[in-house]
This record gives C-alpha cells, structure tokens and sequence, in this order.
C-alpha cells in the first residue's frame, strides 16, 4: 500500500527512500558548529569574561543547534500526507461508444471499456470537482494531491520533495496556517463574490477548521469576526459558521477560552433574526457557566436579554425549556416579581397537548419549526419542572391553596401516576396542603375530588384527616397533632421537601378555623366563655380568631363584648332585604287570594243551603 516508505515505531515515523541524505544534512549542521564552538567560542570564553558572556554566547550556540536538529528529525520523520494506495483498481466504464470496433457482418458493436483519466465528483457542500487517475496507485487523486517520483506515492498536497530531509513536503509537513487560511479566503471571495451559496459555505466551514485542528483559538475568533464583516456575506455562510464553531465550544481547553469563544459567537449572531436560535442556545451555555462560577445575577440577566417566544423557528419543547431556565434563575436569586412575569409566557394548557398527533405541514411561506436538541426534555417532562418551579415561588408566600393544585397538577401527569414511589409522596403533599390551605369554596371542591380518589386508600391515615375537616365536627388539636406529628416530621425526607417554617402553627390555625365553622353551624348565639371552651383556647384568644375570621369575611358574626355574646348572623345587603321583602309580600298576597276563595266558596254554599 506504501511504496519506498520506511516504517519504524509501529507506524509513528515515516522515513523517505533517500532518508540517508539526512547524514549530509546533519555534518552540513553539525561540522560549522563543532567549528564554531571549538575555535570561536572557546577565545570568546576567556576574552569576554564580564558576566559570563562568553559562556553564554556558547550556551545559545549549542541550544539553538539542538532545536533545529530536532524541527529536522521531526519533518523528516512524519508523515507528508500519503494517500494509501488501492490493491485493485476501480472498474472499467464505457469511455466512447462511436469509436466502438465494427463488426464487418454487421453485428452490434462492441463498446471499448476503460478507467477514465479524468472524473468529476461531488465533494461536501455541493461543489463539483475534476479528479485525476493515478495509474500507479491505482486511484482517483484527491484536490491538489501530486505523484512524487521520488517516495512514488501520491501525498496530499503536494508541494516539492526535499533532498535535505529525505521526505516530501505535503499538507502534514506545512506548518503555515496562515497560509493555508489566505488560500481559502481568496477562494471564500471568489465564491461569495459569484453569488454561490454552497460553496461559500464550505470555504469558511473550511476556514474554521483548520483553525480547530491547529488548536488555534485566538484565530478561530478572529476569523468568526472577520467572515461575519465581509461585504455582502451570505446568510447561508454566516448560519453554517455559527453552528461550525458551537461544535467547537465542548472542545476548548479551558472556560476562558470558551467564555471568549461564546462570547465572539454571541457578538457575531446579535441583531441577525436568522441565527437568533442559535444565540439562544449560546447564552443559555454561557449562564450557565456563570451559574457554575457562583455568578447567579449575571446568568440570570444575560438569559433576560432573550424573548424566545417570539422565535418562530424554534421547537415548542425548546421555548418552554428557556423560559424555565429564566424563571429557575429569578427564583434562585430571589427574584420573585420577575419569576412570576416570566411564568405567565407559559400557559398551562400547552402541556395538555397530544404529543403523539402528527405535526402539520407548514403551508407556503410559513417558518420551518426546527427540532428541539436531544437534551430537551419532553413535554411531559417540562410539566413537572414548571410545576415545581411554581410550588418554590407559591411556598414564598405561604400560598397554600395554589401549591396543592400544583402538586394535583404533577400528581395526573401519567408516568407519575404508574409509580407508587412517585405518586404515593405527591399525593401525601397534595393532602397536607388542602389542611393547611384556608376555607373557600375552591379548597372545597379540591377536597371533596380527592376524598373521591381511590388511591387514598393507600395512605388512610390521610384519609381520616380529611375526612375531619367535611365532617361538621369539633376537632380536638392536641389529639390529633400527637396522632399526625410523625407524619408531619417524615414529609422533610420525601419528594418536595419540608412544608414550610410555619405549617406547624398555620395547621393549628386551621383547625382552630375549622371548629368556629362546626360551632357557627349549630349556635346561632354563644356565649364567649362557652366558645372559647369548646376550641380549647382562652377567651381572649377566641376572640382574636374570631375577629380575623370576620375581617377574612370567612364568616358573619357579631360580638357583644358587655354582655360577652357572639351573635351568628348573615348580614344582608339591600338586595337581599328587597327579596325578602318580595317573597313576603307574595306570600300575603297567596294567603289573601286564598282567603278571598274560601269566602266565595263558603257563600255559594250558603245561598245554595237557602234554596233547598
């Protein structure tokens, strides 16, 4: 497969057939320097004695002649770019048919057959380009691939075989990026110049990647920055670039080169409606790393600087993943005014959408929506982080009643409800918080629908607490804080954690709550003293409950402190005394008209009695 080549090492050096000519190279070196050190500097040792300068001109002499035989062993030794020959040669093809043999008896002629010298072939990006055959190697020769007579093999780029080193000189043993990179500008200006989209594309894809493969970053960056200012780039070419240099962003050494790597790429795509997903995804990867370093208001400002939902090219998933991310990092740095702003982009009925129905085709001239990257969560998936992010702004304030409906709202997400592990602690979540949630008619209906599930059954210690709470009874607290108190203590270990720094006192005020509805349902009238017996408190204390119960409008009621009487009387506004008064009067009106005909009835009779 190689011809003239030697191999040692294992493959790693690659010497030329005339690798002997290195021992020429070597004495052409080593003789002047041996000279020099041994003649020249040897006097210049004992006449410039200040400072040693004399050993030192001798020290350079010598480190400088061990550099350049080491840059001379290593281009001799590597590979040029040889391109491995083929052990059979490709098949024959139809080259001329008119110039076919013709048969005297007039018989179909027979088509001559051979390997074409030339082919066209279609290279990455859609660029067509004429290929050569080498009849030695057996193979069509890459672009700017040469047969060097010499080593007798076909090298990539081919410059000139060199003498001096015994190897050729290809596109391994250039070491000029800059160079190779002015090449493919000039062939980036032709392309952009003639309007020609795809190969545009490939010049500057081209570009960025010899600059990766170089590990050239500062290069890479400037070369982003100055294809992106070219006069009349095209869209095309600055989009490729783009998504080119983010598959670079894993790759960089250290998190200053890729800050500086997504910074460049932020800079070049701001203010381009066309790379607006992808300067989305840049600043999501570049707050995070802020996130990673402790920066938590910078990550969470640099994601606000993003209004994705006005991107119509991006995936649905995607979006709702980004504004989670933006609401995650106001929740995080306490920002809670904003979190709320940002949560309300996402409605809660879009995760009540059928994945599993076929997208619709987009009519003519409407945005082409693109897939949403493998990391994205499913829709599913991202009902439950907005819901928890929604339980952590809620919990802020003690906004009991809205936490249950988000745990009811995780708890019908379908694969939680197949796992016992994970409904089971949803499900205990979504109990104590309709205890601890005040009374409303909403706390109400959550109460009534979950006493109706039959996965209750389940965990029936939470079971019997709520069926306390609609049933009209006085409830007394101390038996049953001992009774619930484990319970209360275990929700710190499981899903969701603790339940907050005051549910333990705001699940007493409940349940105080709870016995003055019990004891308004049955009295009428009561006496403060005998209240505040029967809710197990002091009268003063009563009193206070009552009152907030009262200003809440929870309740009706009226204290008549000299007397110590509490009164359990709806208040009625206007309209309802006008209908009172309406009922009544229709009522009169029914008796009189009653009346009226037992009257009549009884005279009729009468006279008729008279008559017989």
């Amino acid at each position: 497969m190689w011809s003239g080549e030697k191999f040692l090492c294992n493959g790693r050096l690659v010497f030329g057939p005339d690798a002997k000519s290195l021992l020429v190279t070597l004495l052409l070196i080593l003789v002047p320097v041996v000279i020099f050190c041994t003649n020249v500097a040897r006097n210049l040792v004992h006449e410039v004695s200040a400072y040693n300068a004399g050993y030192a001109i001798l020290v350079v002499a010598i480190l400088v002649t061990v550099y350049v035989l080491l840059l001379l062993f290593l281009t001799s030794a590597q590979d040029p770019g040889i391109v491995p020959r083929n052990l059979h040669p490709p098949e024959e093809e139809v080259v001329d048919e008119s110039s076919a043999s013709v048969d005297t008896s007039g018989r179909t002629p027979t088509p001559i057959t051979r390997i074409p010298h030339t082919k066209e072939v279609i290279i990455d990006g859609g660029m067509v380009v004429r290929v050569k055959y080498c009849d030695t190697c057996k193979l069509y020769r890459p672009p700017r691939c040469s047969h060097c007579s010499v080593c007798d093999n076909c090298v990539e780029r081919f410059d000139h075989h060199c003498p001096w080193v015994g190897q050729c000189i290809g596109v391994e043993g250039k070491a000029n990026l800059e160079a190779q990179i002015d090449q493919l500008l000039n062939i980036e200006k032709q392309m952009r110049l003639a309007g020609d989209v795809a190969g545009t594309k490939k010049a500057v894809t081209d570009i960025l990647q010899l600059c990766f493969e170089a590990k050239d970053w500062k290069t890479l960056n400037e070369q982003i920055v100055n294809l992106s200012k070219k006069r009349g780039q095209l869209k095309q070419a600055v989009t490729a670039m783009v998504q080119q240099a983010m598959q670079y962003i894993d790759e960089t050494p250290d998190i200053s080169t890729r800050i500086e790597l997504i910074e460049t790429l932020n800079n070049v795509s701001a203010g381009k409606i066309y790379v607006e997903i992808e300067r989305a995804r840049l600043i999501k990867r570049l707050a995070k790393i802020k996130e990673e370093q402790g920066l938590i208001a910078e990550a969470a400002d640099l994601m606000q600087e993003v209004a994705v939902e006005t991107f119509g090219a991006m995936a649905k998933t995607e979006k709702i993943a980004f504004i989670l991310e933006q609401v995650r990092l106001c929740l995080d740095r306490q920002d809670y005014v904003r979190a709320q702003i940002l949560s309300r982009k996402i409605s809660p009925r879009v995760f009540d959408a059928d994945p599993s129905k076929e997208k619709k085709k987009p009519k003519e001239g409407d945005n082409v929506v693109e897939e949403a990257p493998a990391d994205i969560p499913s829709l599913l998936e991202l009902k439950r982080i907005y819901y928890e992010l929604m339980i952590r702004y809620y919990s802020h304030n003690n906004d009991y009643l809205e936490i249950c409906r988000c745990y009811k709202s995780i708890y019908e997400i379908p694969y939680i409800r197949e796992n016992p592990d994970q409904w089971i602690p949803v499900l205990r979540k979504i109990c104590w918080y309709l205890v601890l949630a005040p009374h409303d008619p909403m706390q109400s209906s959550l109460l009534n629908s979950t006493l109706e599930d039959k996965n209750l059954s389940e965990i029936p210690n939470f079971r019997l607490l709520l069926k306390q709470l609609v049933t009209m009874e006085v409830i007394l607290w101390t038996s049953l804080w001992n009774t619930y108190e484990k319970e209360f203590v275990n929700e710190n270990s499981m899903l969701g954690g603790p339940l907050g720094p005051k549910a333990a006192e705001d699940l007493r005020q409940r349940i105080i709550e709870h016995n003055i509805l019990v004891v308004s349902k049955y009295y009428s009238r009561i006496t403060l003293t005998r209240l505040a017996e029967l809710l197990c408190l002091s009268i003063q204390d009563a009193e206070k409950h009552l009152s907030d119960m009262v200003v809440s409008k929870a309740l009706v009621a009226k204290i008549d402190r000299p007397k110590g009487i509490v009164s359990f009387v709806v208040a009625k506004d206007s309209n309802d005394i006008l209908n009172s008064w309406a009922t009544n009067l229709e009522k009169l009106l029914d008796l009189v008209e009653k009346s009226c005909h037992q009257i009549h009835k009884e005279t009729m009779v009468h006279k008729a009695a008279l008559k017989v």
